[in-house]
């Protein structure tokens, strides 16, 4: 009872003590009614914003995670075939590339070139080239098989030659019957390309008349008229204005801007150049034509297939010392940059690909065009509204596919009847795996040879159309081999080389000195003779060929001639101390008195 007495004191006690520690954890009591609703409504607010914030980033968050499959303008236009012609040289002296061609790309095929040359007595003369030759027909029937115009360029840079044609008109009316029948009678033709350089002052109002009758006999037979223009403005050359309803294609020459007549190295075929290069370029070009009349609709631009090379000088003080070498082939570029690739660069204001190398201790530089290069550039023809592009020359990419890779994804290349009327077909050609060749071509040949290709898509077919094309006939391949000068000159020059030693060292036996020399004298004049003769071949050949660009690949014309004429002297020399010698011991020895 007394303990009973102490436990109700103890737990008033404990309770007064926890009493505080209890009511601090509690919320604090609200003083009204009116502040517990505004207290509940903020709640209520609050909770709907947080509410819409989080929904904000849950849909933000979706669109980050899945992007728009739309494509943009700028880039699907820019990746889009465009509608061109194209316009191709097949260089005379390129013997058997054209199996190679892939004819389904290309609108116009133009054979280069018909010579026109005044020869010694001062009479017009047209060197045809090979433009009659057999290996000519089958070329232009492959070209045929795939819907391509066919034109024979009339080239002529000799000045005192286009001002005997331009001023006489019995020249002019006898120049155009030449090529009339060329394009008639030698071959089938479309038209005739006019590749006129040099052309003398003062003499433009005899071209313009000159042009206009060719194009009015031309159209007369159904045939056309091209005139090629240099990369540089030639309006003072061409009466353009009086001369554009008379043409039917201008073919702008767009490429060695920088060349051997610059002073630094620099793209050659600049769309746009810079403070570093010739200020002429491929934009102002086609502006300055369009200014001085020549109608967009009728310009063909032609690209380079081919560098230019420049040898860099950098061992004296101040700016370094360029002197430039030579134009290589695309195929020969191409092959010798892959081996420094390290040193490759793209210049994105002339769109041209450049490198440095080192041979024999010296540095050069190399500037030239490919596939990506030669993209931009057709898209930029495209968005100008020009009638197409052209390649100088076919031929020089002989062995690698990437250009006409590149022109059969960029282009859907337009072709043309004969008269470059309507347009009769659009070519659609893909990626090319392999080096190109076309299935007109093979049809071409397979008909030649007697069999048939029908229909695109056998395994069959396939290994026919291989198989025959690459049979040609043994007399074919001797007649491109006789009709080729670089074959014809190395041959000459071999056969001379063997000569001479064989005469030298046989001069080193004193029987046969003495049997050459003293008992048939008769036989060292002939000798002697020869060797002046074997000069004189060596020297015309030379000369004849020395504007042919395909041998400035392989020798330079003027070192070879200087070169040619002191080893004659040295060799005339030698035999002459050799029979001298020869001379002085018969002497001796009592034969002669």
């Amino acid at each position: 009872m007394r303990a009973s007495g102490y436990i109700f004191p103890f737990l008033l006690f404990l309770l007064f003590c926890i009493r505080p520690a209890v009511l601090a954890q509690l919320p604090a009591a609200p003083k009204s009614v009116t502040n517990t609703e505004a207290s509940a409504s903020q709640q209520v607010q609050q909770k709907e914003s947080l509410f819409k914030k989080l929904t904000q980033k849950i849909s933000q968050a979706k669109k980050k995670a899945v992007p728009p499959k739309v494509k943009l303008p700028s880039t699907e236009a820019h990746n889009q075939k465009r509608v061109l012609q194209v316009y191709g040289w097949h260089p005379y002296w390129i013997s058997d590339a054209h199996f190679n061609y892939d004819y389904n790309l290309l609108t116009t095929l133009s054979y280069y070139a018909c010579d026109m040359k005044l020869n010694p007595a001062g009479e017009t003369e047209y060197i045809l080239n090979g433009w009659d030759s057999p290996a000519t027909t089958e070329m232009i029937n492959l070209a045929r098989a795939d819907g391509c115009r066919i034109e024979l360029t009339l080239r002529c840079q000799d000045q005192e030659t286009l001002r005997n044609v331009l001023n006489d008109p019995e020249e002019q009316s006898s120049c155009i019957s030449m090529l009339l029948n060329m394009i008639t009678m030698e071959q089938k033709a479309d038209g005739v390309t006019i590749a006129f350089e040099n052309i003398p002052t003062g003499n433009e109002v005899q071209l313009t008349k000159f042009l206009t009758a060719f194009s009015d006999s031309l159209t007369a037979k159904g045939k056309t008229l091209s005139l090629t223009l240099p990369a540089r403005d030639a309006s003072d050359s061409y009466q353009l204005p009086q001369l554009a309803p008379h043409i039917n294609q201008f073919i702008i020459a767009a490429y060695n801007y920088n060349g051997k007549k610059s002073d630094q190295p620099g793209p050659v075929a600049p769309l746009q150049s810079s403070q570093h290069w010739d200020p002429h370029d491929i934009k102002r070009s086609v502006a300055a034509y369009a200014d001085a009349g020549v109608p967009k609709t009728k310009m063909i631009l032609a690209l380079p297939y081919h560098g230019a090379v420049w040898q860099v000088d950098s061992s004296g003080k101040g700016k370094p010392k360029y002197r430039f070498r030579d134009n290589p082939r695309y195929n020969r570029v191409v092959d010798h940059a892959e081996k420094h690739p390290q040193s490759i660069r793209y210049d994105t204001v002339s769109h041209s690909n450049y490198y440095y190398f080192r041979e024999k201790g010296k540095t050069y530089v190399c500037f030239y065009d490919n596939g990506r290069s030669l993209k931009e550039k057709y898209e930029w023809v495209a968005q100008e509204g020009l009638a197409g592009t052209g390649i100088w020359a076919l031929g020089y990419d002989d062995g690698r596919p990437e250009l006409w890779n590149a022109l059969g994804n960029k282009i859907n290349v337009l072709k043309m009847d004969s008269a470059l009327g309507k347009p009769t077909a659009l070519s659609d050609s893909t990626e090319i795996n392999k080096v190109p060749g076309s299935a007109g071509a093979a049809a071409a040949t397979a008909g030649a040879a007697g069999t048939s290709v029908t229909g695109a898509g056998g395994g069959g077919t396939e290994a026919s159309r291989d198989s025959t094309a690459a049979a040609p006939t043994v007399i074919g391949e001797m007649k491109s081999v006789a009709e080729n000068p670089k074959v014809l000159t190395t041959i000459i020059l071999t056969l001379a080389v063997f000569c001479v030693i064989g005469l030298l060292c046989s001069l080193g036996y004193e029987s046969v000195r003495e049997k050459l020399l003293i008992t048939e004298f008769t036989i060292y004049l002939l000798a002697q003779g020869l060797l002046a003769l074997l000069f004189l071949s060596l020297y015309s050949i030379i000369s004849f060929l020395r504007d042919d660009p395909s041998l400035a690949e392989i020798i330079d014309p003027a070192r070879f001639l200087v070169w040619l004429t002191w080893i004659t002297v040295f060799l005339s020399m030698l035999i002459n101390i050799l029979s001298y010698k020869l001379f002085l011991d018969q002497v001796r020895r009592g034969r002669l008195p």
